[in-house]
């Protein structure tokens, strides 16, 4: 047996059997990761999700191109989300 078969076995033994009802259960999603990380990570959590903190707490640019598609798209969405444009 590869190492690549045997991470393939120990992924799939991590994914939920419940279909439709495990992509909504958060829980589960976070159960999930958690056993990954413990199985698999080499990093800490605060490693892992430090790039994320950062992003939600300080925002990154975006080119004029993005914007200018988000501006269109937002008058597609507008209300219809629980956001404002």
């Amino acid at each position: 047996m590869t190492l690549s078969t045997n991470r393939r076995r120990s992924i799939r033994s991590l994914r939920g059997s419940g279909g439709a009802v495990a992509r909504k259960s958060p829980g589960k999603t976070a159960q999930q990761l958690d056993e990954a990380q413990r199985r698999f990570g080499k990093l800490k959590w605060k490693q892992v999700l430090a790039p994320a903190i950062h992003y939600a707490r300080d925002g990154f640019e975006v080119s004029e191109q993005l914007q200018q598609r988000r501006d269109a798209a937002a008058k597609e969405f507008a209300g219809k989300t629980n956001f404002d444009t």
